[in-house]
């Protein structure tokens, strides 16, 4: 029986090693792709590779049990096409026995995938944060030549074109959760973020119209803006000058802190839970955070497990349709059912029953293809 476990181990690790180096190269190029995508211009060379130890952490809890899954999805139907599983029947194996080195694999698969989801993920999701907020001050500081429009939390900035550092046919919208704050059009401005004061400065602005807005209602409003050198004071909803030297606006990209439930460790997010329950708020992000964590743990357990089942019905020398019965069925059941139950908690629902719902259906299946291999051959 140990021979038998030392032959499927030898089988399984490499396979599942070599698909999560490739499965976290793609969902980084992936994640970079979107992150130039987004800005319409890549970051500095410093700020985009710092991205890639952040996207690894980050895809660990998911690129692990996927793995696993993979690994475990081809080895197995290999040993169905090629009549191991045969072999091991008629020698007296149960058919149960094959699968049990999956379990020990299984749990130590999960324990990493938890620990990465509840430790290390909230550590890089503020790390992305920060570097989200320098490559946004990148595409500030040294903005693309030619049309481009930039929308941030906060701040929609757009213009036709880029001549000499300055930035011409400007809008800039300022808004905020509750609505617009103010807008600006200018012929010409130079543009710049200082994140030290977290101000984003407009100096040398040509022909500059502004107008402030009462969020609540969308009618011209206070003043929003602290304007420097500029010809007459902003002291009306509607300004128009023929040139302003400098013209702030406190703007942090979101924020040196980050307030998420994913930003949170164990400890943390059970705490915020606790107190969302006890505000009993329409939304409970922690509750839902808490419900994603314990599922993307138990992901690395069942997936490996139901995917090898689901891949040794297939007898075909076609490795393919082996890979495919035992990842494919899994993957489509196990994450939408724990999105739908993240989902529940969020709106309301006990959060430890929304935490077993895509283990317990995932684990019945397995239970049950487990069952179809066993009748007729060992009880």
């Amino acid at each position: 029986m140990f021979r038998l476990d030392r032959a499927i181990l030898r089988e399984v690790l490499p396979l599942a090693l070599l698909c999560l180096l490739g499965l976290t190269f793609l969902f980084m190029t992936v994640g970079l792709f979107q992150i130039v995508n987004r800005f319409e211009v890549t970051p500095r060379v410093g700020t985009l590779l710092a991205f890639g130890p952040v996207l690894w952490q980050s895809l660990l809890p998911m690129t692990l049990p996927i793995s696993l899954t993979f690994a475990a999805a081809m080895a197995f139907g290999r040993m169905r096409a090629e009549g191991e599983m045969l072999v091991l029947a008629a020698s007296g194996v149960p058919p149960w026995r094959a699968f049990a080195l999956l379990l020990p694999l299984g749990l130590v698969a999960g324990a990493m995938a938890f620990y990465a989801a509840s430790e290390q993920g909230p550590q890089a999701y503020a790390r992305r944060h920060a570097l989200t907020r320098q490559a946004l001050s990148d595409f500030v500081n040294y903005p693309p030549a030619g049309g481009r429009e930039l929308r941030l939390s906060g701040i929609d900035l757009s213009y036709a074109d880029v001549r000499d550092g300055r930035l011409e046919q400007v809008t800039l919208v300022l808004h905020n959760k509750d609505g617009l704050l103010a807008s600006l059009t200018a012929r010409s401005a130079r543009i710049g973020y200082d994140r030290g004061a977290g101000e984003l400065t407009l100096n040398d602005v040509r022909e500059p119209r502004i107008v402030c807005f009462d969020p609540a209602t969308g009618a011209p409003g206070a003043p929003r803006f602290e304007v420097l050198g500029a010809q007459a004071p902003l002291l009306s909803p509607a300004f128009s000058a023929e040139r302003i030297d400098n013209l702030r606006w406190k703007f942090d990209f979101g924020g040196e802190r980050v307030e998420a439930a994913k930003a949170l460790d164990t400890g943390g997010l059970l705490a915020q839970a606790a107190r969302e329950k006890a505000e009993g708020g329409s939304s409970r992000e922690a509750a839902a955070e808490v419900v994603r964590r314990v599922g993307l743990g138990f992901s690395g357990l069942l997936l490996p497990l139901l995917g090898a089942l689901l891949a040794a019905l297939v007898s075909h020398p076609n490795r393919l349709l082996a890979v495919g019965a035992g990842v494919i069925p899994g993957a489509l059941l196990y994450f939408p059912l724990l999105t739908a139950a993240s989902g529940l908690a969020k709106g309301g629902a006990n959060v430890w029953p929304c935490c077993a719902l895509a283990p317990l259906v995932v684990g019945a299946l397995s239970g049950a293809v487990l069952a179809r291999h066993t009748r007729g051959r060992w009880l």
